[in-house]
């Protein structure tokens, strides 16, 4: 920090403390003969612009004899103005908090509403599976019934008749395998929706919370 400032930070704590700018040698002489020629400066017009207007957010710095009722009035003023400012500051970042996170929440009230969809078409995707699977074991029911008349036809070739009985028991237990499959899948799938749900819901309820 330079001089210049060091003095000018003692000038507020003085103006703090007594509430007015009549600076005496017997209270501070570095201080008095800083403000001094402050003033004189200012009058000859060769202080600077951003020092002067440093200076002018304190008070009439420049009248010696100031008032101190009207100094008084002045810093309330000015303490008025910026408690109002820092308020002001204050409820716009709240306001701005509050749409941040009515935006998240509409963020993720459109991903539970988008889960639910695709737990729906989960759903009607099983029962189509479902479906499929009655179907196919009727298939394989009334394929079952021929071959079984087909080998009751033959019983005469019994070695025939044994290599085709192997052979259809092993397509069936395929098939079976297969249908225990898509089921398995299918819960898999609905298990990890419920457990996304589940954990967007939680999210929900903390920010809801914190607020």
């Amino acid at each position: 920090m330079d001089r210049w400032n060091e003095q000018y930070q003692e000038l507020v704590n003085f103006y703090r403390k007594n509430n007015h700018f009549k600076v005496s040698k017997k209270e501070s002489t570095p201080l008095y003969n800083w403000l001094y020629k402050q003033r004189n400066d200012c009058k000859l017009g060769v202080l600077s612009k951003n020092r002067e207007a440093k200076l002018n957010e304190l008070g009439d710095w420049t009248n010696e004899n100031e008032n101190r009722t009207e100094l008084d009035s002045k810093k309330r003023k000015v303490e008025k103005t910026l408690t109002q400012t820092s308020e002001d500051k204050e409820r716009t970042d709240l306001n701005s908090k509050r749409l941040k996170l009515g935006s998240k929440s509409k963020d993720l009230e459109d991903d539970v509403g988008g889960i639910k969809d695709n737990i729906t078409h989960l759903d009607g995707t099983r029962s189509k599976t479902s479906q499929e699977e009655r179907m196919r074991e009727r298939d394989t029911a009334e394929t079952n019934e021929r071959e079984r008349e087909n080998v009751e036809g033959n019983r005469s070739c019994h070695g025939f008749t044994e290599r085709t009985e192997t052979r259809n028991k092993k397509q069936q237990r395929g098939k079976q395998m297969e249908v225990l499959l898509n089921r398995l899948e299918v819960v898999w799938k609905k298990e990890i929706w419920i457990k996304r749900i589940q954990w967007l819901i939680w999210r929900i309820w903390r920010l809801k919370w914190r607020n």
